[in-house]
């Protein structure tokens, strides 16, 4: 939105500066006489075309350098914008196909990714079954295995302590 709106004050500028300018023939005799006349940025090209002629001039010499530099600034612009309009409807294709492919593409990917998550829950549950089967073999273990020791201590205490000989 914001480079539509820049671009629209851009052309409105360009024409809200609308300049006429006045030239003649150099070896005309009387000042006004035969004077013609080019509008910026209508005539552009007639303008930088006169600005290279000379046996042709401008009545007012001052501004023209600029309006000349303005001029080329105007040209180019033109010969962009020509060449994006040109080429606007093969980037249109080419978005479109570059759109279908990322589409389908995500799709495979998205499917991919599925597939590949469904795998690695599958395993996941498998490791965790596992892990707490383990666990409990470790524990049941180490309670049998923590018995013998309490009874196996308690029976050595009792064999220091017990009065007998």
């Amino acid at each position: 939105m914001k480079y539509l709106i820049i671009i629209t004050i851009l052309i409105l500028n360009t024409f809200i500066y609308a300049e006429t300018l006045y030239y003649k023939k150099v070896n005309s005799a009387e000042e006004d006489a035969g004077l013609m006349q080019v509008e910026f940025p209508d005539d552009c090209l007639e303008i930088i075309e006169i600005r290279n002629d000379n046996s042709l001039e401008f009545k007012n010499n001052n501004v023209v350098d600029k309006i000349v530099s303005e001029c080329n600034a105007f040209l180019k612009g033109k010969k962009v914008k020509n060449t994006f309009k040109a080429g606007s409807d093969k980037i249109l294709d080419t978005g479109k196909k570059v759109k279908e492919g990322l589409k389908s593409g995500t799709e495979n990917f998205i499917d991919s990714v599925a597939k590949d998550t469904n795998v690695i829950i599958d395993d996941t549950v498998e490791i965790t079954d596992g892990i707490v089967s383990g666990t409990g073999k470790v524990i049941s273990g180490t309670i049998k295995t923590g018995s013998k020791i309490t009874s196996g201590v308690s029976s050595f205490f009792k064999g220091i302590f017990s009065s007998e000989n």
